[in-house]
């Protein structure tokens, strides 16, 4: 195929990328679940003898705080960016 040129993208093709990035997705889902339990247990919520309509009540009100933080409240850091820069 000459350079610049592209085949055209056929069903099969959008097929494949279809089922690669739910694969992906699948991955990152299965991540997050593992990076969740593992803080979970680390923080002691896993012990707790809790009904899951209890910690997705309480999941959901974490979620609210951190999407819609009240202006004069102190942030949490959430990244690398958000930390201060090391002092020389």
């Amino acid at each position: 195929m000459a350079a610049g040129k592209r085949r055209p993208t056929t069903v099969t093709d959008i097929d494949r990328q279809i089922e690669a990035l739910k694969e992906k997705r699948k991955q990152l889902q299965a991540k997050a679940a593992e990076r969740f339990a593992k803080l979970a247990a680390e923080t002691g919520l896993a012990a707790l003898d809790l009904d899951d309509d209890t910690i997705r009540q309480a999941f959901q009100e974490l979620a609210t705080r951190f999407r819609h933080p009240a202006h004069d409240a102190p942030r949490a850091p959430t990244g690398p960016a958000d930390q201060p820069a090391p002092q020389p």
